[in-house]
This record gives structure tokens, sequence and C-alpha cells, in this order.
């Protein structure tokens, strides 16, 4: 019986050895995307605070966010247009705490009658790009999905999506996966 007993233990050890490190092998976080407003603002998504946009003289929108919620923030300076942050406040206050709140993801349009200011995601400027220019570029990420119209794209927790009007690319959003909800 005791053998059996011991016997037992050193199965059950094995398999959680074996699963633990077949969860380690398969969670890859990915690394983070960079994005580039301006020529020299940075963020990291998934990490970067929305004081960053702040301190490089970006516009206040929204003025207040109540803790623990979400919201998209207007990315503009100097009259240009540079797209949304999607913020999470996650600070205990009860108001907009700029160096509390996370930038978990960005959208952006490359295709409209409006001014935009310069965007490089991960240094690339995606602007008149075709879906065969945005694969060649995305070739070190994993491709999930591909229609006519839009291509999109995983690296660990990252999520890159690429929409596309008349063969040019029209709008391009990049998460972490952070569940707004």
């Amino acid at each position: 019986m005791k053998k059996l007993k011991r016997f037992s233990l050193i199965l059950l050890y094995t398999i959680l050895i074996i699963a633990g490190a077949i969860f380690i092998r398969q969670y890859k976080p990915g690394t983070a995307p960079i994005i580039t407003y301006d020529g020299s603002t940075q963020i990291k998504v998934g990490s970067s605070k929305l004081q960053v946009l702040f301190d490089d003289g970006f516009a206040s929108s929204p003025n207040s966010l109540p803790r623990s919620t979400w919201d998209r923030y207007g990315v503009s300076k100097d009259n240009l247009l540079y797209g949304n942050a999607y913020i999470k406040n996650e600070s205990s206050g009860s108001s907009l705490a700029k160096s509390k709140c996370r930038i978990f993801g960005v959208w952006f349009s490359l295709d409209d009658e409006k001014e935009r200011g310069e965007i490089l995601v991960n240094g690339v400027n995606f602007k008149g790009c075709s879906p065969e220019e945005v694969k060649a570029h995305m070739s070190n990420y994993k491709l999930t999905s591909e229609t006519n119209t839009i291509l999109k794209y995983k690296d660990g927790i990252y999520t890159y999506e690429f929409k596309f009007k008349d063969g040019i690319i029209n709008t391009v959003t990049i998460k972490d996966n952070t569940d707004a909800r």
C-alpha cells in the first residue's frame, strides 16, 4: 500500500510538472507595440500612462473619468488628429488621474479628409499601404484572420487589426488583451 501511495505521488508530481511546462511554453506575452505620435512621443500599448500624452502637449479629452472605468481619449495636438487611445482609470480616486490611466489600445484612421499627424507602429508608417505591404511589414507576427477588407494579427496578448477600403489601409486598431467592460 505504501508503494502504491508513493507511486501515485510521483505520478501526480510528474503530471503537474509536464502540465506546467506546457502552459509556460504556450504562454508568450508578446512584445508591447510601440506607437509613435508626432515623430517623438512614444507609448507602449498595455503599459504607458495617459500622462505621457499630456506631458507632450496632446489635448485633454475626456476631462473626467471615474475610477475603475474605461473610455476613449481623443489624441490631438496642434490641430492635428492622431486617433484614439483606449484608457482605463486605475486610480483609487474618483476623477481622471492621468498618471494612473493605462493605455490598453489605440485606434486611428489613415484614409479620410481630416489632416492627420504622422503615426508609426513599431517604427512603420502604414499610411497608403496595400494588404500585401502590410503583410510584408507584419511578417514576424501571426496572421490570425484574413478577408478582402481585414487583416488580423496576434503577438502574445497583443492584437493588430488592419481594415482596408479600395485596397488601401483605412484604419488600424491595436490592443492588449484587456477586456473593457
